[in-house]
Protein backbone atom coordinates (compact mmCIF):
# COMPACT_ATOMS: atom_id res chain seq x y z
CA UNK A 1 0.00 0.00 0.00
CA UNK A 2 1.42 3.49 -1.08
CA UNK A 3 1.99 6.07 2.18
CA UNK A 4 -1.20 7.91 0.21
CA UNK A 5 -3.26 4.92 0.82
CA UNK A 6 -2.34 4.49 3.90
CA UNK A 7 -2.61 8.36 4.84
CA UNK A 8 -6.18 8.30 3.19
CA UNK A 9 -6.83 5.32 5.21
CA UNK A 10 -5.46 6.43 8.90
CA UNK A 11 -8.67 8.73 9.89
CA UNK A 12 -10.72 5.49 9.29
CA UNK A 13 -8.27 2.90 11.49
CA UNK A 14 -6.07 4.85 13.13
CA UNK A 15 -3.90 2.28 13.05
CA UNK A 16 -2.33 2.47 9.12
CA UNK A 17 1.93 3.12 9.68
CA UNK A 18 3.79 5.22 7.24
CA UNK A 19 7.07 5.49 6.90
CA UNK A 20 9.53 8.24 8.93
CA UNK A 21 9.93 11.49 6.87
CA UNK A 22 7.20 10.72 4.31
CA UNK A 23 4.76 13.84 3.29
CA UNK A 24 1.54 13.20 2.87
CA UNK A 25 -1.85 13.87 4.51
CA UNK A 26 -0.08 11.37 7.57
CA UNK A 27 1.99 13.75 9.06
CA UNK A 28 -0.52 16.42 8.89
CA UNK A 29 -3.61 14.72 10.54
CA UNK A 30 -4.11 15.03 14.20
CA UNK A 31 -6.34 12.53 16.61
CA UNK A 32 -9.18 11.28 15.94
CA UNK A 33 -12.29 13.27 16.88
CA UNK A 34 -14.60 11.48 19.34
CA UNK A 35 -17.63 10.15 17.68
CA UNK A 36 -20.50 8.39 18.71
CA UNK A 37 -19.90 5.44 16.57
CA UNK A 38 -17.23 3.70 14.97
CA UNK A 39 -15.07 5.12 12.21
CA UNK A 40 -15.47 3.50 8.30
CA UNK A 41 -13.17 0.37 8.64
CA UNK A 42 -12.37 -0.44 4.61
CA UNK A 43 -11.02 -2.87 2.57
CA UNK A 44 -11.40 -3.72 -1.16
CA UNK A 45 -9.15 -5.93 -3.38
CA UNK A 46 -7.59 -2.35 -5.21
CA UNK A 47 -6.61 0.36 -3.06
CA UNK A 48 -5.55 3.90 -4.92
CA UNK A 49 -5.30 7.47 -3.29
CA UNK A 50 -5.95 10.44 -5.01
CA UNK A 51 -6.26 14.34 -4.55
CA UNK A 52 -8.86 15.98 -5.95
CA UNK A 53 -10.61 19.59 -5.46
CA UNK A 54 -12.80 18.15 -2.50
CA UNK A 55 -9.57 16.93 -1.11
CA UNK A 56 -7.59 13.52 -0.21
CA UNK A 57 -9.93 10.54 -1.73
CA UNK A 58 -9.49 6.52 -2.02
CA UNK A 59 -10.62 4.57 -5.03
CA UNK A 60 -11.74 1.16 -3.71
CA UNK A 61 -12.34 -1.33 -6.51
CA UNK A 62 -13.59 -5.11 -6.34
CA UNK A 63 -14.84 -6.37 -3.07
CA UNK A 64 -15.60 -3.64 -1.12
CA UNK A 65 -16.75 -4.27 1.98
CA UNK A 66 -17.21 -0.98 5.20
CA UNK A 67 -17.78 -2.14 8.10
CA UNK A 68 -19.06 0.26 11.42
CA UNK A 69 -19.84 -1.11 14.88
CA UNK A 70 -22.11 -4.58 13.61
CA UNK A 71 -23.43 -2.94 10.16
CA UNK A 72 -21.51 -4.65 7.28
CA UNK A 73 -21.81 -2.79 3.71
CA UNK A 74 -20.47 -4.46 1.11
CA UNK A 75 -20.53 -3.05 -3.14
CA UNK A 76 -18.03 -3.94 -6.33
CA UNK A 77 -16.41 -0.47 -6.18
CA UNK A 78 -17.06 2.69 -4.37
CA UNK A 79 -14.81 6.37 -3.72
CA UNK A 80 -13.94 7.35 -0.41
CA UNK A 81 -14.10 11.19 -0.09
CA UNK A 82 -12.41 11.84 3.98
CA UNK A 83 -13.07 15.77 4.08
CA UNK A 84 -16.75 15.04 3.80
CA UNK A 85 -16.93 11.49 5.20
CA UNK A 86 -18.98 10.12 2.21
CA UNK A 87 -18.51 6.92 0.68
CA UNK A 88 -20.10 6.25 -2.84
CA UNK A 89 -20.76 2.77 -4.09
CA UNK A 90 -21.48 1.22 -7.14
CA UNK A 91 -22.49 -2.14 -7.93
CA UNK A 92 -24.47 -4.80 -5.56
CA UNK A 93 -24.87 -2.56 -2.77
CA UNK A 94 -25.60 -4.55 0.21
CA UNK A 95 -26.08 -3.20 4.04
CA UNK A 96 -26.75 -5.78 6.54
CA UNK A 97 -27.62 -4.09 9.94
CA UNK A 98 -29.22 -5.90 12.46
CA UNK A 99 -32.81 -7.58 11.63
CA UNK A 100 -32.73 -5.43 8.41
CA UNK A 101 -30.85 -5.88 4.84
CA UNK A 102 -30.81 -3.17 2.06
CA UNK A 103 -29.30 -3.47 -1.35
CA UNK A 104 -29.52 -1.20 -4.00
CA UNK A 105 -27.56 -0.31 -7.80
CA UNK A 106 -25.79 2.58 -6.07
CA UNK A 107 -25.49 4.27 -2.75
CA UNK A 108 -23.62 7.35 -0.88
CA UNK A 109 -22.82 6.39 3.02
CA UNK A 110 -22.14 9.22 5.15
CA UNK A 111 -20.05 8.90 8.13
CA UNK A 112 -20.95 11.84 9.57
CA UNK A 113 -24.58 11.23 9.33
CA UNK A 114 -24.23 7.79 9.44
CA UNK A 115 -27.29 7.95 6.56
CA UNK A 116 -26.75 5.59 3.43
CA UNK A 117 -29.21 7.46 0.17
CA UNK A 118 -30.09 4.72 -2.35
CA UNK A 119 -31.12 4.26 -5.89
CA UNK A 120 -31.94 1.69 -8.51
CA UNK A 121 -33.68 -1.26 -7.14
CA UNK A 122 -33.92 -0.41 -3.78
CA UNK A 123 -34.89 -3.28 -1.41
CA UNK A 124 -34.83 -3.32 2.22
CA UNK A 125 -35.87 -6.64 3.83
CA UNK A 126 -36.31 -6.85 7.71
CA UNK A 127 -37.60 -10.09 9.25
CA UNK A 128 -41.40 -10.77 6.61
CA UNK A 129 -41.64 -7.36 5.33
CA UNK A 130 -39.61 -6.71 1.73
CA UNK A 131 -40.24 -2.74 0.43
CA UNK A 132 -39.03 -1.98 -3.19
CA UNK A 133 -38.82 0.92 -4.96
CA UNK A 134 -36.82 2.96 -7.44
CA UNK A 135 -35.00 5.20 -4.82
CA UNK A 136 -34.80 5.81 -0.90
CA UNK A 137 -32.60 6.19 2.00
CA UNK A 138 -31.59 4.33 5.35
CA UNK A 139 -30.44 5.94 8.60
CA UNK A 140 -28.42 3.67 10.05
CA UNK A 141 -28.84 5.19 14.04
CA UNK A 142 -32.41 4.83 13.67
CA UNK A 143 -33.27 1.97 12.02
CA UNK A 144 -35.58 4.26 9.58
CA UNK A 145 -36.11 3.83 6.15
CA UNK A 146 -38.18 6.17 3.47
CA UNK A 147 -38.31 5.08 0.07
CA UNK A 148 -39.99 6.48 -3.12
CA UNK A 149 -40.78 6.67 -6.61
CA UNK A 150 -43.44 3.94 -6.66
CA UNK A 151 -43.45 1.49 -3.67
CA UNK A 152 -44.46 -2.24 -3.19
CA UNK A 153 -44.40 -3.83 0.11
CA UNK A 154 -45.11 -7.14 1.21
CA UNK A 155 -45.06 -9.31 4.42
CA UNK A 156 -46.82 -13.08 5.22
CA UNK A 157 -50.40 -11.49 5.34
CA UNK A 158 -50.30 -8.67 3.56
CA UNK A 159 -49.23 -6.32 -0.21
CA UNK A 160 -49.27 -2.95 -0.74
CA UNK A 161 -48.34 0.18 -3.15
CA UNK A 162 -47.53 3.50 -2.43
CA UNK A 163 -46.01 6.68 -3.68
CA UNK A 164 -43.84 6.83 -0.58
CA UNK A 165 -43.50 4.78 2.76
CA UNK A 166 -41.38 4.75 5.50
CA UNK A 167 -40.49 1.66 7.09
CA UNK A 168 -39.15 1.61 11.39
CA UNK A 169 -37.33 -1.46 11.93
CA UNK A 170 -38.60 -2.09 15.77
CA UNK A 171 -41.81 -1.46 14.95
CA UNK A 172 -45.24 -3.16 12.79
CA UNK A 173 -46.14 0.08 11.25
CA UNK A 174 -45.19 1.31 7.61
CA UNK A 175 -46.14 5.44 7.07
CA UNK A 176 -46.98 5.96 3.59
CA UNK A 177 -48.81 8.34 1.31
CA UNK A 178 -49.96 6.94 -1.94
CA UNK A 179 -52.78 7.85 -4.99
CA UNK A 180 -54.11 4.38 -5.13
CA UNK A 181 -53.60 1.33 -2.46
CA UNK A 182 -55.03 -1.72 -3.70
CA UNK A 183 -54.50 -4.27 -0.97
CA UNK A 184 -54.38 -8.02 -0.70
CA UNK A 185 -53.13 -11.14 0.92
CA UNK A 186 -50.70 -13.10 -0.69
Amino acid sequence: MSCLAAALLAPLAWRVPCAAGASGAAAASGPPVARKEPPFQITADNLTGGREPEGDVLFLKGNLHVTRGRTVLTADNGRYARATGMIDLNGNVRLVDSTTTVTCEHAAFSENDDRLNLDGNVVIVDKDATLRAPSGWYDRRDGRAFVSGGVSGSDKQQRMTADEATYLRDSMIVPMSFSSFPLSTP
